[in-house]
């Protein structure tokens, strides 16, 4: 099995906690599928995607560089960011520090080595 991280958040008091329950448990049935193991969560409260400014956001950029995880596993890749300029930055650094984002609910990863589905190929 593979370390990975989940990523959740939720964007503003319309929506509420339960909505980062649902995409962990979404994560957490991909993992088990797919061989990934679950080693931390990182969740923002309130907080919108189009801000870099997300604590456990850049908590979990900065802890990339420990190695100890490959992977962060967002529910969708809207939830990782929605600001391109974001998105692209922070992979970049992810990648530096050998970590690969993928998504549970589109199954879709930034890793060459790995097929839309989520296995080796």
């Amino acid at each position: 099995m593979e370390n990975c991280v989940f990523y959740g958040r939720f964007s503003s008091k319309k929506q509420n906690e339960t909505s980062t329950e649902a995409q962990l448990a979404e994560c957490k049935a991909f993992a088990e599928r797919n061989g990934y193991n679950i080693i931390g969560e990182y969740i923002d409260k309130e907080i919108s995607g189009r801000s870099d400014e997300r604590p456990q956001f850049q908590q979990m950029i900065t802890d990339s560089a420990n190695k100890t995880f490959k992977y962060v596993l967002c529910y969708t890749l809207d939830r990782f960011s929605r600001r391109k300029e974001d998105s692209v930055l922070y992979k970049a650094i992810l990648r530096k520090n050998g970590v690969r984002v993928i998504s549970a609910k589109e199954n879709i990863t930034d890793d060459p080595a790995r097929s839309i589905d989520g296995k080796h190929i």
